[in-house]
């Protein structure tokens, strides 16, 4: 009986743990178009989290720059933002390398694609996908 109530509150505890997280597949395309510099992002998953016993939001994609212009482009990913009523999402690269995030250059005509997340400290419903927008803060 006792192994039975052992593997019954394991079973709970799983139950719990997986419940914390959840992912929604999602095909949401956003663009900024301009003069200079052209940013897309590719969302595909909606992850949700529970961190310090609150809701969490990441929006994982891709991120894709192309230097429309004639000249040499500086950049950096960490100036795009995605807004929801005027809380931004701050991102991230989606991998350990995400802390090396820089000032970059882009030559005319060339693009830089790169796997991402967007990290909101609050949950997100599938209809605030309508109202997302894309800014790009230029510093300096």
């Amino acid at each position: 009986m006792k192994k039975l109530n052992n593997i019954y509150q394991l079973l709970i505890f799983s139950i719990l743990l997986l419940g914390c997280n959840e992912k929604i597949q999602i095909t949401k395309k956003l663009i900024l178009d301009n003069p200079e510099l052209k940013i897309e992002i590719s969302l595909g998953t909606i992850e949700y989290k529970i961190i310090d016993e609150s809701e969490h939001t990441f929006l994982k994609g891709q991120i894709r720059l192309l230097n429309k212009s004639n000249d040499v482009v500086k950049y950096n990913i960490n100036n795009v933002y995605l807004v929801l009523n005027n809380v931004y999402g701050k991102i991230y690269i989606d991998s350990i390398a995400s802390h090396l995030i820089t000032e970059k250059e882009l030559s005319r005509n060339s693009e830089f694609v790169e796997d991402v997340y967007w990290a909101f400290d609050f949950k997100l419903v599938l209809e605030d996908l309508d109202n997302l927008q894309i800014i790009y803060k230029v510093k300096g």
